[in-house]
């Protein structure tokens, strides 16, 4: 259940969603608590599909704004990721 809270943390959530899928599956195969087996496996695909499409995005991001000269790529990264700015 930690893994959507974890998914950004340096691929933690990555490492737990997986492990988080193949614990239920062993749980749905051993016929032991099969509720919580699904819910656990159900939310670590989402927290999955999350990390991939932000992934995504941030790629695009970096591709986007690298090409950019200097000062251009800074203000471009600037634009797209508020939170890390000079302070102005």
């Amino acid at each position: 259940m930690a893994s959507p809270f974890l998914v950004f943390v340096c691929f933690t959530g990555v490492l737990t969603a997986i492990l988080s899928i193949v614990f239920g599956c062993v749980a749905l195969a051993k016929r032991v608590g099969r509720g919580r087996a699904i819910a656990g496996i159900v939310i670590s695909a989402l927290s999955l599909v999350l990390f991939a499409i932000v992934a995504i995005w941030f790629w695009k991001v970096v591709q986007e704004c690298g090409q950019l000269p200097g000062q251009l790529a800074d203000e471009c990264f600037e634009s797209r990721f508020p939170w890390m700015g000079k302070g102005r």
